[in-house]
């Protein structure tokens, strides 16, 4: 299956990253590792994760608040349209976004 991180998506890493690096030196580079092995979960084709809003799911992070958001396309293809902290404004965020 084939994980696709959409530019929107990429964008919210980046700024994570940037702002858990500004915070400790390093952090942010464990943060993408963190987002890297939880997006490859998302190749399993048998689990159904938490549903937010009409075909939009998501995963949490463990170790970070932060949670990934994403459409099953096809069974081929998975595309991870946001990457956003818990408490942001999600709904808002993801109706700007569909």
């Amino acid at each position: 299956m084939k994980i696709v991180f959409l530019e929107s998506a990429r964008k919210d890493v980046r700024n994570a990253y940037d702002w858990y690096e500004a915070k400790q030196g390093g952090l942010g580079n464990k943060f993408v590792q963190e987002v890297i092995e939880y997006s490859q979960k998302l190749k399993q084709m048998n689990i159904e994760y938490r549903k937010y809003i009409a075909d939009t799911q998501y995963i949490r992070l463990q170790r970070f608040p932060f949670s990934i958001f994403f459409l099953k396309e096809t069974d081929k293809q998975v595309s991870i349209i946001a990457g956003l902290f818990n408490r942001q404004d999600i709904l808002k965020i993801l109706r700007k976004r569909k």
